[in-house]
């Protein structure tokens, strides 16, 4: 709703959509482009397997895969749940109203 006291400014629009939604889409296109990655198994493994032969060097090489499946699982978990949060904090965002008070909304 437009009222003369409260003009239409499309650069606060601009800023409160880069401030609000274009972290959710900057993380949304993080999620698929590492999706995307057919190999990311054999990546990850290349990395962390090793680590942990290392620091456990008796460790059983089932225990070994476990622990990277685990390790892998962990980290999607906690990828959607930064996605849930800014999602979550997007939707949330002050709502500006036009009033002709000049006040802050509730």
């Amino acid at each position: 709703m437009y009222s003369p006291s409260a003009p239409y400014r499309p650069t606060r629009l601009v800023a409160n959509f880069l401030r609000w939604w274009l972290p959710v889409l900057v993380w949304m296109v993080l999620i698929f482009s590492a999706s995307a990655d057919t190999q990311s198994y054999q990546h990850s493994s290349s990395l962390f397997e090793p680590l942990l032969r290392w620091l456990f060097p008796t460790m059983p090489p089932t225990t070994v895969a476990v622990i990277h499946h685990l390790f892998r699982k962990t980290g999607h978990l906690t990828e959607y749940a930064i996605l849930a949060l800014l999602l979550w904090r997007a939707l949330r965002q002050p709502v500006i109203r036009a009033r002709g008070d000049g006040m802050r909304p509730d």
